[in-house]
């Protein structure tokens, strides 16, 4: 897809290729495409604006601006935090998280790092993103989404099934977690482009 704005008008627009190889859909500027990790860059974007325009600092705390994002920053300085710089260039040291382990410091990525691991299921999966959303109720308010794939190019997704035994052992650890409603298991296929859970 290509389109070109000036202003607050499109003067051209085209799709190119097909959406649906099997079905020889072609490309439309009406079809619909997953954004995926393109928000990074719209991210990163928007927050250099705002830093040219003196109204953020690349080396401002995050927690400047959002006071409940607390990551547990090791240094020998007490008073180092996470910045905007870091943040956006992936420096924090940090693995793939969430809000729930920034701020309680629970770790369902590890519960899932280990049981893949004993059990031989690592050996199966290409990446395991573990993701909390905002699901449960007022006193567990968060679930776990569990969602191993393949990938053959790095740049498709299979999703990957699991023993069910392998399933109980995560979802059974996972839910002792205290905020946790509830545990889901991502079965969906994602187009190229679109590896992660987002």
């Amino acid at each position: 897809m290509l389109a070109i704005v000036r202003g607050d008008e499109v003067i051209f627009a085209r799709g190119f290729g097909v959406a649906d190889v099997e079905k020889k859909t072609p490309v439309t500027p009406d079809t619909p495409f997953f954004i995926g990790s393109a928000t990074k860059a719209f991210t990163a974007t928007l927050v250099g604006m705002l830093v040219d325009d003196g109204r953020l600092g690349w080396d401002d705390p995050v927690e400047k601006y959002l006071p409940e994002f607390k990551l547990a920053v090791q240094s020998k300085d007490p008073n180092d935090r996470a910045t905007l710089r870091d943040v956006l260039s992936h420096r924090t040291g940090f693995t793939r998280m969430s809000f729930l382990e920034a701020n309680i410091g629970l770790s369902s990525d590890e519960i899932v790092r280990r049981v893949s691991v004993d059990s031989g299921f690592e050996k199966l999966v290409w990446q395991f993103p573990v993701v909390v959303i905002p699901v449960g109720t007022p006193t567990t308010p968060d679930s776990i989404v569990l969602r191993p794939i393949d990938s053959v190019d790095g740049m498709t997704a299979q999703s990957v099934s699991m023993e069910p035994a392998i399933l109980q052992d995560l979802t059974s650890q996972i839910l002792q977690i205290p905020g946790v409603a509830a545990v889901f298991y991502d079965l969906t296929h994602k187009p190229p482009g679109t590896i992660e859970w987002e």
